[in-house]
């Protein structure tokens, strides 16, 4: 009589990503870059309208000045003109010797109305940095930091729970003691993590969420030790 092959058959493990997740989440990084840099140039642009509308309130205002000068200055040179009429009609009386003075005091006023005065002012220039991305998202090192996180967490959980589970160990043994003979084999002792299928990505024992990182290997040992520790209990 002839029976079934009984051997456990691996099953499929299917992971809850896949390359096109990656391939999902790069495009949000490049709508990220192609946003900043429409937000750059908008600030650059920014800085410079700024400066320019600094320049043109500041000519608006020296313009002013130059009006109100202008002002004076005209009147004050009426006032100079009014004084030196008033003197030739007074020197007409007298010699053309102080009359020629008098034109001479004319011809040599030196007129000018403003001077110019170059100051300088501290302007902050925007200046653009290239940011590295390679060490701000390097795929060795994240998936080696990855990595390390979990297995770290792994090896805290490993712990917490083989005490756990080998104190609920012990007392399930007290129970059951009258059922089972010396001979008997232990059935943890037995047991093996790959007849056990682990479709949903946890550990059954711990329930553990398996990080997609880990290999089956790995994960068939962490559920393994587990059941190690039962028998080192």
């Amino acid at each position: 009589m002839s029976y079934p092959d009984a051997r456990y058959t691996s099953p499929i493990v299917y992971y809850p990503r896949s390359k096109y997740d990656i391939q999902r989440i790069f495009t949000g990084h490049q709508n990220t870059i192609r946003d900043s840099y429409w937000n750059a140039e908008k600030e650059i642009h920014d800085w410079r309208n700024s400066l320019i509308q600094q320049i043109d309130n500041h000519v608006h205002s020296q313009k002013q000045v130059l009006l109100e000068i202008y002002e004076k200055q005209k009147k004050s040179l009426d006032s100079i003109y009014e004084q030196f009429l008033a003197s030739f009609e007074h020197l007409a009386k007298d010699s053309a010797t102080e009359i020629e003075r008098l034109f001479d005091k004319c011809q040599n006023l030196k007129v000018k109305l403003v001077e110019f005065n170059y100051q300088s002012r501290d302007i902050q220039f925007i200046d653009v940095v290239q940011v590295d991305l390679q060490k701000m998202i390097n795929p060795q090192e994240t998936t080696t930091n990855e990595t390390q996180r979990y297995r770290s967490e792994i090896n805290t959980t490993r712990t917490n729970t083989t005490s756990a589970l080998a104190s609920t160990s012990r007392d399930e043994s007290n129970r059951q003691s009258t059922s089972h003979t010396e001979g008997s084999p232990n059935r943890l002792s037995s047991y093996n993590a790959t007849n056990m299928v682990v479709s949903d990505g946890k550990c059954p024992t711990c329930y553990m969420i398996f990080p997609t990182i880990m290999s089956d290997r790995e994960r068939e040992n962490h559920i393994n030790e587990h059941y190690d520790g039962f028998q080192h209990n």
